[in-house]
C-alpha cells in the first residue's frame, strides 16, 4: 500500500511542479574541531556534488535519499539518521536535449564515520572526499548547488545549538 501511495505522490509532484522529485543528502562530521562535508565526482559529468538523485516511482524521499548515499558513497544510513531540512534544492539539467528541472529535499546526515575509504557501488563515481566549508564552496560545480549549501549549513548551525 505504501509504495502505491508513493507512486501517486511522486506523480502528483511530477505534475504540480512540472519536475522530478529527488534527495540531496549533505553528510557533515568534526574532525579535530572542524567541521567537514562529504563530496563526491562523477566521472561522466565530472561535477563535484553532494550525493544526490530522482525518486525512483515507487520510493519516498528518505527512501532515496539512503538509496543515493548507499550507491554513491557506500554508506549506509537508516531513516532516522537523516534530518529533513526545509530546504529545496532546484536546479535544471544542462545537459539533456530538452529541459528538465528537479526539486530535491535537502537532508543531512551527522557522521561519525572517521573513515576515508569509501566503496561507491555506482561506477559512475570517480571519488569520495572530506572538505571542509571553504574547500567545499570552492569545488562544488554549480552556482545553485553552493547557494544550497550556504543555506544549509545555516540549518546546521541553528540544529546543533539547539542540541
Amino acid at each position: 500500500m505504501k509504495r502505491i501511495f508513493n507512486l501517486i505522490s511522486n506523480i502528483c509532484f511530477l505534475v504540480k511542479k512540472k519536475s522530478l522529485p529527488g534527495s540531496l543528502v549533505i553528510v557533515c562530521r568534526k574532525n579535530r574541531g572542524r567541521q567537514m562535508f562529504l563530496l563526491i565526482k562523477s566521472s561522466h559529468s565530472r561535477a563535484i556534488t553532494f550525493p544526490s538523485g530522482n525518486l525512483n516511482p515507487l520510493e519516498d524521499f528518505f527512501e532515496a535519499a539512503t538509496r543515493e548515499l548507499l550507491e554513491e558513497t557506500g554508506l549506509k544510513a537508516e531513516k532516522d539518521d537523516l534530518f529533513l531540512t526545509p530546504l529545496i534544492h532546484k536546479f535544471r539539467y544542462k545537459n539533456l536535449p530538452f529541459q528538465i528541472k528537479s526539486h530535491q529535499k535537502v537532508f543531512i546526515l551527522l557522521s561519525a564515520a572517521k573513515t576515508n575509504c569509501f566503496d561507491p557501488q555506482d561506477k559512475d563515481i570517480e571519488w569520495v572526499r572530506w572538505y571542509d566549508l571553504d574547500r567545499v564552496l570552492s569545488l562544488l560545480s554549480y552556482p545553485e548547488l553552493k547557494t544550497t549549501f550556504k543555506k544549509a549549513t545555516k540549518y546546521l548551525e541553528k540544529y546543533e545549538k539547539r542540541s
